[in-house]
């Protein structure tokens, strides 16, 4: 095996803040590779321990986008030197696939969701049949690929005939004291789209008086969320603070009292997921409250540190938070919990899959 083979990373997202492409990517070149990321130049300043490219595209999103970048990023690559290319999720895997018709080298997948079944496609037939032809012809021709947990995994299994690994998002042990926080805020952190339950747990605020709520994330219903929160007159208790580096969202979460996963169980990519939150919330020491889905369940059964709700509503969050401000000795012991779950559930343990895996790929 050559720990010096280049590979290059290619994701849409915004670099600065995409956690789960910052670790592998350091884990990967502290290992001996040689890595370069590319995403989308979207404004953020980068200072990473890794090489990084950010490339320009005009549009900002759409078909416009997906089919601007995939092209920049073929010729990108074309005159590349690499090993292999690991393309991440479905709107980047193109560039590369047409590529191999031309060079040799390894092409990696990381599904980091169920992409065809996401909120933005789901309900667009035509979007989606495009995306799950694409995933038809060429997810299926890939050396190498792996997703964020094991029903994803079982069902890309299933529809594409290709063994998929896991590799979760876990995050990375700081072993950092962190103060347990029974009068600290409500803290959801994420992307701000449909389906996350953003709109509900704003609804809950109204019954939930002696709380606030900090938001840390952007995305496409931001607007609408705020002007949701004056609407509701609980503005004055709901603060949105936008995009967060990692370290700073970190320390945030630490301070919060509870941390909030909430999904539409109608969505199947949701249904199916293991984000990332759940696992920064428990590594911080914070209970969180979130959806009684398979990985979670599954999870939170072995090591009880979060609420689990079966249903979506602002009734059913209302009562969630009221549980723990009944008990402070729940609250003291989910966070007790959470902090011996983060001693096995962290990246430290988990990245050692993700460097076999690639030790193998060159072998």
């Amino acid at each position: 095996m050559n720990k010096k083979s280049r590979i290059i990373f290619t994701a849409t997202s915004d670099l600065a803040t995409d956690q789960r492409m910052q670790r592998i990517c350091e884990v990967l070149s502290k290992a001996g590779f040689q890595v370069l990321l590319l995403g989308v130049n979207r404004g953020s300043s980068l200072n990473l321990p890794f090489p990084t490219k950010q490339i320009n595209c005009f549009f900002k999103k759409g078909l416009g986008f997906y089919a601007e970048y995939n092209l920049r990023l073929f010729f990108f690559l074309l005159f590349a030197k690499m090993e292999a290319v690991c393309s991440i999720d479905l709107d980047t895997i193109l560039a590369a696939s047409c590529l191999r018709i031309i060079r040799p080298f390894k092409h990696i997948y990381d599904a980091h969701e169920y992409f065809t079944e996401s909120p933005e496609i789901q309900l667009r037939p035509k979007v989606k049949a495009f995306w799950s032809k694409l995933a038809l012809k060429t997810v299926p021709k890939v050396d190498l690929a792996y997703t964020v947990c094991q029903s994803i995994a079982d069902i890309l299994k299933e529809e594409y005939n290709v063994e998929f690994n896991v590799i979760r998002n876990l995050p990375i042990d700081r072993k950092e004291n962190i103060t347990q926080s029974t009068d600290g805020f409500l803290l959801y952190q994420g992307v701000l789209n449909v389906g996350r339950g953003l709109e509900e747990l704003i609804h809950a605020m109204g019954s939930l008086p002696n709380h606030k709520l900090k938001i840390a994330g952007s995305g496409d219903i931001e607007e609408k969320l705020k002007s949701l929160a004056t609407a509701l007159n609980v503005n004055h208790r709901v603060e949105f603070l936008g995009k967060l580096e990692p370290q700073a969202l970190r320390t945030l979460t630490g301070k919060a009292y509870l941390g909030f996963n909430l999904l539409d169980k109608g969505n199947l990519n949701y249904y199916y997921s293991l984000a990332n939150k759940f696992f920064d919330y428990m590594q911080c020491g914070v209970p969180s409250i979130g959806m009684n889905f398979p990985e979670y369940k599954l999870i939170n059964d072995q090591y009880q540190f979060a609420l689990l709700i079966d249903d979506l509503n602002e009734n059913k969050i209302v009562e969630a938070v009221g549980v723990f401000d009944s008990s402070l000795e729940l609250h003291s012991r989910m966070c007790a919990n959470a902090k011996k779950a983060s001693e096995k559930l962290n990246w430290e343990n988990e990245s050692k899959k993700l460097i076999l895996l690639y030790t193998q790929l060159f072998v």
